[in-house]
């Protein structure tokens, strides 16, 4: 508490003593959102000069470095990653407009579509992607940012803080 303020937090998983917590000064939606444009956000808002994230071809190459797949196997990944996070964001998007109309729950077809949605891109982090890849490499990160939006629009509450706390 500092001059009659007081910040509450509630955290989305069990927290050991002396366990670090980050706070992300984006909203969830920016999360997600190109560089140049958290970059900005974070400028306009905080004042605060982000560093750039390693590029692509150092998060690819620490990837092979830890990599069970040959580099052709983990292209051949990246297209499946590619096809499932297209198909979440879809199914996503698709029960976000509808909450935006206020078209109440979710009907049955759109929540099995979300559901379904979110197993085939956790099955797919977990079972495939995590052995391949280092939890940094960026397919990972676009697992993990495609299964939180799914997840949020789903209100699975067990899918979402796994995703967002790994984020």
């Amino acid at each position: 508490e500092a001059g009659g303020k007081v910040l509450i937090v509630r955290a989305l998983v069990d927290l050991r003593r002396g366990q670090e917590v980050t706070y992300s000064y984006l909203d969830e939606p920016h999360l997600f959102a190109p560089w140049r444009q958290r970059r900005a956000l974070l400028r306009a808002a905080h004042r605060y000069e982000p560093s750039q994230p390693r590029s692509r071809e150092e998060s690819e190459a620490a990837a092979l470095c830890r990599s069970r797949l040959p580099a052709a196997a983990l292209g051949e990944l990246e297209a499946e990653v590619r096809a499932l996070c297209s198909e979440a964001a879809a199914a996503a998007e698709e029960a976000e407009e509808a909450a935006a109309r206020g078209d109440g729950p979710l009907a049955p077809s759109a929540e099995e579509r979300l559901g379904s949605a979110c197993e085939a891109v956790h099955s797919l982090l977990e079972g495939r992607l995590l052995q391949a890849a280092h939890p940094a490499h960026w397919l990972a990160h676009d697992c993990l940012a495609a299964l939180s939006r799914a997840a949020r629009a789903l209100g699975d509450p067990e899918r979402l803080p796994y995703a967002s706390m790994r984020l």
